[in-house]
């Protein structure tokens, strides 16, 4: 498979196989990072595919196998799935310098919901990690400071696109995972008495399933909520129908 890395010719290929291998190659010290670390540790938008390593030798890349140097502290290593990777800090500071804006939110709030980290230790490592300078640092800055202003934990990748929605169109944040009574919604405006609802790929089907949304709905409304629903395609392909309905409650002048 590569120099000094042979395979079974009885096994299927994988590419938990070819990231075995390339760590076989690079030797001691390799750990999988950047967004095959983020794979190994299944954070949202960050699939199977890239090979990506960190080393502390320098080694000439081969095809198919990005290799990065740099120098990895005490805790920012651990095993996944037998192999040595960054751990979930040390991997979403190492993706700020690689992904876009909106898929290094998506991964951070998908190692928050999955307890991978904390608002507190991430911000900690940070402040070590942009004193040296490195890649990316603005934008963890940016994504720590919004983070810091929701109160909650975001359940899903379409909460996250929620609220960069609203704070896309400078709308007052909601708070996230009220609980009110026996349910726990998306979003809410307690003070306004605003409820929301997101609905990801799949829909509720179902008569029991029906009912019991009717039920939930039924009971929020007759403690004196008003409750928005909105789908997957409503945020990400019609955000303007979101926010929209949104301004008409948080804006009431808007459409006057």
């Amino acid at each position: 498979m590569l120099p000094r890395v042979f395979r079974d010719p009885a096994t299927p290929r994988s590419w938990l196989q070819s990231l075995s291998a390339a760590l076989l190659w690079a030797g001691e010290g390799a750990v999988a990072s950047h967004r095959s670390a983020a794979a190994l540790w299944a954070l949202d938008g960050c699939p199977e595919g890239p090979v990506e390593l960190t080393s502390p030798k320098g080694l000439r890349p081969l095809d198919g196998i990005t290799v990065h140097r740099n120098g990895l502290a005490v805790g920012d290593t651990m095993r996944v799935s037998e192999l040595a990777v960054t751990s979930p800090t040390r991997t979403l500071l190492d993706l700020a310098g690689c992904l876009d804006e909106e898929r290094l939110e998506v991964a951070l709030d998908s190692a928050l919901r999955k307890g991978l980290t904390s608002l507190s230790y991430l911000d900690r490592k940070f402040k070590s990690w942009r004193a040296q300078g490195r890649p990316g640092c603005s934008l963890m800055a940016s994504l720590l400071a919004v983070r810091s202003d929701v109160e909650g934990h975001l359940d899903s990748a379409l909460e996250t696109r929620f609220l960069r929605l609203v704070r896309r169109e400078r709308l007052p944040m909601p708070e996230a995972g009220v609980e009110v009574g026996r349910y726990r919604m998306d979003f809410a405006y307690p003070n306004l008495g605003l409820g929301i609802e997101l609905e990801g790929y799949a829909f509720h089907s179902g008569k029991t399933a029906w009912a019991s949304d009717l039920r939930r709905r039924n009971e929020l409304v007759g403690l004196g909520w008003n409750i928005l629903h909105f789908t997957w395609d409503d945020v990400v392909h019609a955000p303007e129908t979101v926010t929209n309905e949104l301004r008409k409650y948080l804006c009431p002048n808007f459409l006057q």
